[in-house]
């Protein structure tokens, strides 16, 4: 009895349960696993015209606003990932306390 109550309160103090939020937005996360980045990245223009530069700028912002928008996933994706773990730790720690009065007849 005394290690379960001991492995309760080790929990508890090694990981803080927070109330649960849920997390908005995208995900990397595929039915294959998890997905690499792999936007095409641009490629310089074989000349130097405006309109060669103007469209390569435009390819560099598009790929650097795709890198955001995937590191902006993964973000949320830990998010989920550790209120998962949160809630699986809040629960075992529930039902740790329920068999401890249990144990105790109260």
């Amino acid at each position: 009895m005394r290690n379960i109550t001991f492995s309760a309160l080790l929990i508890l103090m090694v990981f803080p349960v927070v109330a649960n939020a849920t997390v908005f937005g995208g995900s990397n996360l595929g039915f294959g696993g998890y997905e690499e980045f792999s936007a095409m990245e641009p490629t310089p223009p074989y000349d130097r015209s405006e309109y060669s530069m103007n469209a390569y700028r435009s390819d560099v912002e598009s790929y650097i606003q795709n890198a955001k928008e995937y590191t902006e996933n993964a973000d949320n994706d830990v998010k989920r990932i550790r209120e998962a773990q949160e809630e699986a730790l809040s629960k075992a720690n529930r039902v740790v306390e329920e068999y401890n009065s249990t144990a105790r007849g109260y």
